[in-house]
């Protein structure tokens, strides 16, 4: 058995190059006085990350198109436990639109987070 054959391949890192995901919060402006203005919010950057775009899942839009829930994109970044579903995200520090994160999927063996979003306020109003 030669020495080339024994040796396993080893994992190439994945690129994260496609774009930065901000994790904001949606709060409410004060005064001077520290007394809440109505109406007026502004969002709080807690963090950015890395993200790799990828293609969504025709099981995961089968399954929240029965939620009426419109899937914009799914992307990865690296592992990250304390982010949730029901978290609001940014894409490339553009304010202008902001998305729900709808699910979340650590993926243990490439060391990434799975992330579905979907525009803020993209669910139907369609009756069941």
């Amino acid at each position: 058995m030669s020495l080339h054959k024994t040796i396993k391949n080893k994992r190439i890192q994945n690129a994260y190059n496609d774009g930065i995901l901000g994790i904001v919060e949606r709060r409410v402006k004060t005064d001077e006085y520290n007394t809440p203005i109505p109406g007026a919010t502004y969002l709080k950057l807690l963090g950015t990350y890395p993200i790799r775009l990828q293609g969504i899942h025709s099981q995961d839009r089968y399954e929240f198109g029965s939620q009426n829930v419109t899937l914009e994109r799914q992307v990865r970044i690296p592992l990250n436990l304390h982010i949730h579903s029901g978290m609001t995200a940014i894409l490339n520090n553009d304010e202008s639109v902001t998305y729900d994160i709808v699910k979340v999927f650590p993926d243990f063996t490439n060391n990434e987070t799975e992330l579905l979003l979907a525009k803020e306020g993209g669910y139907s109003d369609a009756k069941i």
